[in-house]
């Protein structure tokens, strides 16, 4: 089936030389249907989209990644990888030979280069760094056998008509446990508060946090 794809659908990013697509095989989903010049539309674009949040999920920090530059700011270097992905390279993620060559200039669209994936952010934007990927994560069996019995202090993250939930965040990890209300004598919380709080006990099997208020 013949099929007409705009420019502007054809890639993640700005086409810059048309004639390298082709004889390149590219995935597409239809866009619309021209009756009038009986033709169809497809979209790279629209495919990117449909298979995005999967490939995402697949993304791993530990691993070192190749891609393509795509161009460059005032704060970095956008890259594209795996074909349809795009990161930012910050200035803050980049190794000191880096960011020497990158206030000199360096860097032009389609050079190869290295980094690792430091994170997704919510809308889908993804941070890269130059920077070896360190799991500081902890798990809640480890909290339990470091913190329970001890007495923390924690933020309010959430507040409900029973409690309180209390985010005690140990390096890249959150741990969230429930103060209630019946615990307070009639005190209460905004959310933002800081609040000292006895980690009273740590249920693993049902993966919650109790806790008991600690007056200051």
């Amino acid at each position: 089936i013949n099929a007409f794809l705009p420019g502007s659908l054809a890639a993640a990013n700005k086409i810059t030389n048309f004639d390298s697509l082709i004889g390149k095989t590219i995935n597409v989903m239809l866009e619309d249907y021209l009756k009038d010049g009986d033709t169809f539309i497809v979209s790279n674009k629209k495919y990117i989209q449909y298979v995005l949040p999967q490939m995402l999920k697949l993304l791993k920090n530990d691993v070192q990644y190749t891609g393509t530059i795509t161009g460059t700011s005032k704060f970095g270097i956008f890259i594209e990888f795996q074909d349809i992905l795009t990161g930012l390279l910050h200035f803050s993620e980049m190794s000191e030979d880096t960011k020497e060559k990158f206030n000199n200039g360096y860097f032009r669209q389609g050079m190869s280069i290295k980094f690792f994936v430091k994170e997704v952010l919510k809308d889908n934007k993804i941070i890269l760094s130059e920077n070896e990927y360190v799991d500081e994560s902890i798990s809640l069996e480890d909290f339990k056998t470091s913190n329970e019995g001890t007495v923390m202090t924690g933020v309010v993250v959430s507040t409900k008509p029973y409690g309180f939930f209390i985010n005690f965040g140990i390096n890249t990890t959150q741990f969230i446990g429930l103060l209630h209300i019946k615990e307070l004598n009639g005190k209460r919380f905004r959310k933002g508060d800081d609040v000292t709080c006895l980690i009273s006990s740590v249920d693993l099997e049902q993966k919650k946090i109790f806790l008991k208020y600690i007056q200051n």
